[in-house]
């Protein structure tokens, strides 16, 4: 079927993401020195299923720019196929219809160029205008150290990739940066907190679930998101040789 079709395919062109301007951001040995991943517009296009051959298929990703998969990821450590390269699930604004609570469901992040998985039951469901509505949780497995996640190391000793944090410098606007993303303040690793200085910030027994991590209320019926609060973190290597952004 011809990827122009309108009845199998959506596209969303020009999807930008607002974030705030950081200033006086320090950075490491890239030459554009005037980018940022937070300020940067991200206008590839989305390509996704109108569910009409499988129901279960809506708005499931297809391509993303002119890409099928994430070619900046490798393997699994152990030279087997990785999650990491795979387009899973959909933008998070929209599932299947008929959810039952059971479900993984997977969102693709364009900020971090991988999907995550989420399931219901971590956090208690939450009403969003007095519609009911399952709450799914992104997982924090997500982040640590496994070998279904060991290909989202970019090092050649991965004993430098640290459990809970995912270096980005090959992912879209942030390539050639060494941005560092983890959840909310070490959500699932928050032994972190303590050789960061972070535990001045924030104590351990406020990292939780509701405090820190990312979810999404879906009404049931229909699978449309009703309500989300995405809590991502993004840190900066700096180097011995990094250069002041000024």
């Amino acid at each position: 079927m011809a990827s122009n079709d309108p009845d199998t395919f959506r596209y969303y062109d020009n999807l930008e993401y607002n974030y705030d301007t950081i200033h006086d951001l320090l950075i490491t040995g890239n030459s554009a020195l005037s980018i940022s991943i937070l300020a940067a517009p991200d206008y590839n296009t989305f390509v996704v299923d109108t569910g009409k051959s499988d129901i279960k298929q809506l708005e499931q990703v297809l391509s993303y720019g002119d890409k099928k998969d994430i070619p900046i990821w490798g393997k699994n450590k152990d030279g087997s196929d990785s999650r990491c390269t795979k387009l899973a699930g959909t933008d998070a604004t929209q599932y299947s219809p008929g959810l039952n609570g059971d479900e993984t469901l997977w969102a693709f992040e364009t900020l971090l160029c991988f999907s995550l998985y989420a399931k219901h039951g971590i956090l208690p469901d939450h009403d969003v205008k007095d519609i009911p509505t399952y709450r799914y949780t992104i997982q924090k497995e997500n982040f640590l150290e496994t070998l279904e996640n060991s290909c989202l190391c970019l090092e050649d000793n991965e004993q430098k990739c640290t459990s809970g944090m995912v270096n980005l410098k090959k992912c879209g606007t942030a390539a050639g940066f060494e941005f560092i993303a983890s959840p909310a303040f070490f959500y699932d690793a928050p032994e972190h907190l303590l050789w960061t200085g972070l535990d001045k910030v924030i104590s351990l027994n406020e990292v939780t679930d509701e405090n820190c991590g990312t979810f999404f209320d879906i009404e049931p019926l229909t699978g449309i998101v009703l309500n989300a609060e995405k809590k991502l973190m993004l840190s900066i290597k700096v180097r011995a040789n990094a250069i002041p952004y000024n």
